[in-house]
């Protein structure tokens, strides 16, 4: 198996760096590390709508075993079968690791837009992301389809 990496977008770069928090300043971002950030920017990408694809990167590619250590390999094979409608892209081959790296990679660069947007001029960023799931959330539970019984009214 090749030694995927998960590219970092280079238009998202310092954002990244802010939401894992500033190590020369102590500053504590609301992620943990880079990795946490690209798995919850991916789902929220995936929320948003389809992968948006970059070309230009930064900084080093972090290597796709420590999303798998870090739990996320299920979420990025979940978004590659929900993208394609094809579960052959769980196949364990190079061809398939590499367009599922891709579609993460693109949802996160989604997820990353958003966020982008959602944050400019906030100070306290844990907060606004709290905010941001929340309305995702209630936008969810309002959005359930019931069953629709108007076509049985006379």
């Amino acid at each position: 198996m090749i030694d995927r990496r998960i590219r970092i977008p280079r238009a998202h770069a310092s954002l990244i760096d802010v939401l894992c928090g500033d190590k020369d300043d102590h500053l504590n971002g609301p992620f943990k590390n880079k990795a946490s950030v690209l798995g919850f920017a991916a789902a929220l990408g995936a929320s948003e709508g389809d992968p948006i694809s970059f070309s230009e990167t930064e900084g080093d590619a972090i290597r796709k075993s420590v999303f798998d250590r870090a739990g996320y390999e299920s979420l990025i094979n979940i978004l590659a079968v929900s993208f394609t409608k094809d579960p052959n892209f769980l196949a364990n081959s190079d061809e398939m690791e590499e367009k599922r790296a891709q579609i993460f990679e693109g949802y996160a660069n989604r997820g990353l837009n958003k966020l982008q947007n959602v944050l400019i001029g906030e100070n306290d960023y844990m907060n606004c992301i709290r905010l941001l799931i929340l309305r995702k959330r209630l936008k969810t539970e309002h959005s359930t389809v019931g069953i629709n019984i108007t076509s049985l009214i006379q």
